[in-house]
């Protein structure tokens, strides 16, 4: 835990440093600008030293990857249609297995291939708080914490599908449809599960009011009291995957305040339903983080049930670190000073209690 440790106290160190991510006393939106984006350039440029520098024990997978370069060297191109890739090295997501091919030319080193996804994914988050957050230190320690980027010192694939998705979403709000949908294409070439994902262009379309989001928690709650049943029906066609229904994989739960989170998530999502005036057309934003938080409840609580299908929630736990900033607004300015002071102090503490686990003991890798 101690780098994760010192890591929290540079992130505070630094926003100290830059008066709370402000580094010159001067006016103006585009200075302004800029000097956020000193401290979360910083920020989250050391999350990525430390991502990119871990060794094969930190995150379970990781030393699975760390294997694959050297194999991917030895396909041939001429066999990438006629089927002599597939089922290659753990994957068929072709977008991976050819980024992995193309680095092969430079180095068969997996250690690289761990910094160039670390450095895709972190700079794809990096953009989307950057695009979305003001409140900065809340923003950047809810994505160490919740935001996806423990998860992701484990499920490598996944991670830089998540950083394309974050992108697809900004996309989105900024009604480019086309490059939105490109870029969950492209997510979904380096892992399949991406596809959940294209729910987010139909939340476009669906009217903002206090009565879908009742009936879209109505319906949450039933399938987080019902799914694990539905999935045990579904999986007896799928024999596979038989085998993980009753093994939740749980190593989080061991940190003892996933479950405090998961209700201080559901009290945020109340709060707003009832405050947030929905006649407005620009709280359509809040919506959608609405609904997404509302997913990345229901995945996770069906998960426990079944080994695997909580990692789909990595896809809504960026929404996350949206729906901590949009909880404050609706205080008075004291009150939401205190509420920012109290989620980040919060953050901070599950951070380091969540980083403590068996699977993210931190080595690096000389």
């Amino acid at each position: 835990m101690t780098v994760y440790l010192w890591l929290s106290i540079w992130i505070l160190i630094v926003w100290a440093a830059t008066r709370c991510g402000r580094l010159y006393a001067v006016s103006g939106a585009d200075t302004y600008r800029f000097r956020t984006n000193i401290f979360l350039a910083v920020a989250f440029f050391s999350a990525f030293l430390l991502m990119g520098a871990r060794g094969e024990s930190v995150g379970t997978d990781t030393s699975v990857y760390l294997t694959y370069l050297p194999g991917i060297a030895q396909l041939k191109w001429k066999t990438f249609f006629s089927g002599g890739w597939d089922r290659q090295f753990c994957t068929s997501e072709k977008g991976f297995m050819v980024f992995e091919k193309i680095l092969s030319y430079f180095t068969i080193d997996g250690q690289w291939l761990l910094i160039l996804c670390a450095a895709i994914y972190i700079w794809c988050m990096y953009r989307f708080v950057r695009h979305f957050n003001s409140r900065l230190l809340t923003a950047v320690v809810s994505f160490l914490c919740v935001g996806s980027y423990m998860p992701a010192m484990n499920v490598m694939r996944q991670c830089v599908a998540v950083g394309f998705c974050c992108t697809a979403w900004t996309c989105l709000q900024e009604k480019q449809y086309k490059k939105a949908l490109l870029w969950i294409l492209l997510a979904c070439t380096f892992h399949r599960s991406s596809a959940i994902f294209f729910a987010t262009i139909i939340l476009k379309k669906i009217p903002a009011n206090r009565t879908m989001l009742l009936l879209a928690a109505a319906a949450a709650a039933t399938f987080a009291a019902w799914g694990s049943r539905v999935i045990y029906w579904v999986i007896r066609f799928i024999p596979v995957y038989a085998a993980r229904y009753g093994r939740g994989r749980w190593e989080i739960s061991t940190a003892n305040g996933i479950k405090i989170l998961w209700l201080i998530i559901a009290l945020i999502i109340i709060e707003l339903t009832f405050t947030t005036d929905w006649k407005k057309r620009e709280n359509h934003i809040v919506f959608e983080i609405l609904l997404c938080s509302m997913a990345y409840l229901v995945i996770n609580i069906t998960g426990q049930s079944f080994d695997g299908f909580d990692r789909l929630a990595i896809f809504f736990q960026p929404f996350l670190i949206l729906l901590f900033e949009a909880g404050g607004r609706c205080f008075e300015k004291k009150t939401s000073r205190l509420y920012y002071m109290g989620v980040t102090a919060s953050m901070l503490l599950l951070f380091l209690r969540v980083s403590s686990t068996a699977q993210y003991q931190y080595t690096p890798f000389w």
